[in-house]
């Protein structure tokens, strides 16, 4: 059997796996609107139904989607792309995102770690810093290669034009999400600062007063300015990959120690003490540092990849280190990360190292928590990070 035809019975056999252990919910069925974002759900009637309102006025209902202004990389993406891409989130995506992009499809519960929660507009492996928009490629890269280490699969089973669809879709539903999610903080915001919001039909708001109708302007032109400015913010080595000579990996090493070792450790197998205190991952769970030796790089094995990574940071909670460290330099602690990620392929041996419980995902009480102690019925460990 070819590798490809191999891969592709995993991707099936695995998400079969995933729907079979949930059962068939509602969740994986098409619905007339998409469920209430987390950010949303506690508001007010009035400012729930308001923000819905808008939200269908630039984005469309689940059964006619819309991208308003289009797609800074592309053409505007039409109505029907985004239909066929749904087509596909549903029977590929949905039963660990969930049905608007939210992280919690039916089988995420039982996942570490957690899926992607799309409604925050935040991405971990881009080619652009830390806190900015990925580009449409990176999308279509994580999709098509999947992320090594975690219960993303590769989906290059699919065509280059399902990957597109799916992509466009994607980053549908990552717009209509940011735009709950950024209405519903800028209404609790208000609250806390005893601004009066104005809706629709009320009077004119006096000086103490916002009205409603500006507030989404503002935010829905910065979440389309946000995504167009992605392209000028790729990282781009001013230096070009050099060749890793035994000099320049020693520098490399030296310069990880420095630098990374607070996390990674030393020896790159992120077995620090301390380590299990990180409380937020950007998502308000918990990260686990990567073991580097391990070979699993989420966010891509090229040397490019794990440059940008470096230079750029990782949403939350790993920095960008591009203003500390020149290109050479970074170039350096690239040399280091992929030869200690290549030891056990040459056959070197590990100490043993620490064995760090993995939290029981559906314990809730962990996640408000994290200095309270993990469940006892838990069993499972883990020896690399996430």
């Amino acid at each position: 059997m070819s590798s490809r035809r191999l891969r592709a019975v995993w991707v099936v056999v695995g998400w079969g796996v995933a729907i079979g252990l949930v059962g068939c919910t509602d969740d994986l069925k098409p619905r007339e609107s998409y469920p209430y974002t987390a950010a949303i759900r506690d508001l007010p009637r009035l400012q729930k139904d308001e923000i819905r309102r808008v939200v269908a006025k630039y984005y469309g209902t689940a059964n006619e989607p819309k991208m308003y202004g289009g797609e800074a990389n592309r053409d505007p993406v039409t109505t029907d792309q985004l239909r066929e891409g749904a087509r596909l989130y549903g029977r590929y995506c949905q039963s660990c995102h969930g049905y608007s992009g939210g992280g919690d499809g039916p089988a995420a519960e039982g996942l570490v770690p957690r899926p992607r929660n799309f409604h925050a507009g935040q991405f971990k492996f881009k080619s652009t810093p830390q806190t900015d928009k990925p580009l449409r490629s990176d999308i279509a890269a994580i999709i098509k290669r999947g992320a090594i280490g975690t219960s993303m699969p590769s989906f290059d089973i699919l065509t280059d034009k399902e990957i597109g669809l799916l992509t466009d879709y994607v980053i549908y539903l990552t717009h209509r999400g940011e735009l709950e999610t950024r209405l519903a903080k800028r209404l609790k915001e208000a609250e806390e600062l005893g601004e009066k919001v104005v809706f629709e039909g009320e009077a004119n708001p006096d000086d103490y007063e916002v009205a409603f109708e500006d507030v989404v302007k503002e935010t829905v032109d910065r979440i389309l300015t946000e995504w167009a400015e992605a392209p000028s913010r790729v990282i781009i080595p001013e230096k070009p990959m050099p060749t890793f000579t035994t000099e320049l990996l020693a520098q490399g090493k030296e310069l990880f120690v420095k630098n990374c070792a607070s996390c990674h450790g030393p020896d790159g197998r992120g077995q620090v003490e301390g380590n299990e205190t990180m409380t937020d991952d950007g998502w308000g769970r918990k990260p686990r540092v990567a073991d580097l030796t391990a070979g699993m790089f989420h966010g891509g094995p090229e040397p490019i990849d794990i440059y940008r990574r470096i230079a750029g940071g990782i949403y939350a909670p790993m920095p960008q280190y591009s203003a500390q460290l020149t290109s050479e330099e970074i170039w350096s602690v690239v040399g280091h990360v992929l030869n200690i990620s290549n030891q056990r392929r040459r056959g070197e041996q590990l100490p043993a190292g620490r064995i760090i419980p993995i939290e029981n995902p559906r314990s809730r009480d962990r996640m408000s928590d994290p200095s309270s102690p993990p469940p006892a019925e838990t069993g499972s460990v883990a020896l690399n990070g996430e």
